[in-house]
C-alpha cells in the first residue's frame, strides 16, 4: 500500500547566492488534512541583503505568502480563491474552472 509523504522539504541555493528552505508537513485532522508550511530564505549580500529584505522585500513577501496560503486553503475546500484577481495572468472566470 502506498503512503504519501507526510513531510516534504526542499533546499535551494540559487546561483546568485543566498538560500531557500521550504518544509511542508501534513497531518490528519478530522476528515481532512492540516498542512503546516514553513519557509526560510536569505538574500545574497550579507548585511546589505538583510537590510534590503527588512526595508523593502520582507513585508511584500509575507503578504504574498499569506495570500498564496489563503488561495490554497480555498481551493482545497472547493471555494473560489479570495486573491485570484491578484494572480498575474489569471482572471476570476479562468480560476473558477481550475
Amino acid at each position: 500500500m502506498f503512503e504519501p509523504p507526510h513531510v516534504i522539504e526542499t533546499t535551494e541555493k540559487p546561483p546568485v547566492g543566498g538560500r531557500f528552505v521550504s518544509m511542508t508537513r501534513m497531518e490528519p485532522e478530522g476528515s481532512g488534512t492540516h498542512v503546516h508550511w514553513r519557509m526560510d530564505y536569505a538574500l545574497p549580500g550579507g548585511f546589505v541583503g538583510r537590510a534590503i529584505d527588512r526595508l523593502f522585500l520582507g513585508a511584500a513577501f509575507e503578504r504574498t505568502v499569506r495570500q498564496y496560503n489563503e488561495n490554497f486553503k480555498a481551493l482545497a475546500e472547493g471555494r473560489t480563491p479570495p486573491h485570484v484577481s491578484r494572480m498575474p495572468g489569471r482572471d476570476v472566470q479562468e480560476a473558477d474552472h481550475v
